[in-house]
């Protein structure tokens, strides 16, 4: 394992990702020594054999960089927090069967909502939603509702579906209200993991900034997840692209009726408002 590619540390660092005596940040070091040397294949079998070590070193750090962001919110931890995040799309991507089982299903479910926090900057809203989307194409079937809610209102500026609460939105479904009667309970509160600084650059229309990312990962993620069956990457595609026409289209093309097929569509002029929804598209 791991010989392919030249590096002295590799079988020390193999070691040393798995030593519980070492503390979860030098674990982490030693884990991305391996993730940026070894061979794909070599890498999936030890993720696949030790996943319960990786997933450790990967929360315990997220947690303590979590916890820097709110105290200290320096540019050395926002720096970190794209490094943690990097481990954790290698476990999304090598891990899909686990993950399709709802391995960890809530401990995921959690920290994606922290990244799709609206109150975030930009740049981690967008990065949430890449990663939003492997979870997904991952889980496919195996999903709950509320990740298909969340799916649904990924993209600022459509109509969402209605809750008891009233439209389901991001925030309502990272922060559900509470219908406390008799017991009190309390819920500690999902915040922004990073705000808007004051040098990020903003978009005018958010509609199209979410829209064109969630089109693009859906396509070019197709093959990122390293599936034992290849077959399930393109049901992995065929999962979001359904949900993407079920939740989103009926906006776009308002007035393209439920029997038309867009393989064999009915040929009439689109109207102005329909050609101004292309145009968002393309």
């Amino acid at each position: 394992m791991f010989s392919k590619k030249p590096h002295g540390d590799v079988r020390k660092s193999t070691q040393k990702v798995l030593d519980t005596r070492k503390d979860p940040l030098t674990r982490l070091k030693h884990l991305r020594v391996l993730i940026d040397n070894a061979e794909s294949i070599d890498l999936k079998q030890f993720f696949d054999l030790h996943f319960s070590h990786v997933y450790y070193v990967f929360f315990e750090n997220f947690v303590t960089i979590e916890v820097g962001l709110k105290q200290k919110g320096h540019k050395s931890q926002r720096e970190e927090l794209d490094s943690i995040l990097f481990t954790f799309e290698k476990i999304l991507q090598l891990l899909p069967e686990r993950i399709h089982q709802r391995w960890q299903f809530h401990s995921i479910g959690l920290i994606l909502k922290k990244l799709l926090h609206t109150g975030n900057s930009l740049k981690i809203r967008r990065e949430g939603v890449r990663l939003f989307l492997l979870w997904l194409q991952a889980l496919q079937n195996n999903c709950s509702k509320e990740q298909l809610w969340m799916f649904s209102c990924l993209i600022p500026g459509f109509s969402s579906p209605q809750s008891e609460y009233g439209p389901r939105t991001l925030d309502n479904l990272i922060n559900p209200p509470l219908n406390v009667q008799e017991t009190q309970v309390t819920i500690e509160e999902i915040t922004p993991l990073v705000p808007p600084q004051s040098g990020d650059k903003g978009q005018e229309d958010l509609t199209s900034y979410f829209l064109e990312a969630l089109l693009k990962y859906i396509v070019i993620q197709v093959k990122s997840l390293e599936w034992k069956n290849k077959e399930n990457q393109e049901k992995g595609f065929s999962f979001l692209f359904s949900n993407f026409k079920k939740y989103y289209l009926p906006s776009i093309f308002p007035n393209i009726c439920k029997e038309t097929s867009l393989y064999n569509p009915i040929l009439e002029a689109p109207d102005p408002f329909i050609r101004v929804n292309l145009a968002i598209l393309t």
